[in-house]
């Protein structure tokens, strides 16, 4: 699939909408996950993390 047919379906289905804000709240929501984390002592479980992220995408 090319990039110009990924495209053309963002803009023509409405649930690929949703499905684009939902991908970027959780990723936004996870950058903030691992910037708090960093700023505090709490200490990071990196695998689980990364586990998260690769079941996401």
């Amino acid at each position: 699939m090319s990039t110009q047919e990924i495209i053309t379906l963002f803009e023509t289905s409405k649930i690929l909408d949703y499905i684009l804000y939902f991908f970027v709240i959780n990723s936004v929501l996870t950058l903030f996950e691992i910037f708090l984390d960093i700023l505090t002592t709490k200490e990071r479980r990196w695998k689980d993390t990364g586990a998260n992220i690769i079941i996401f995408l």
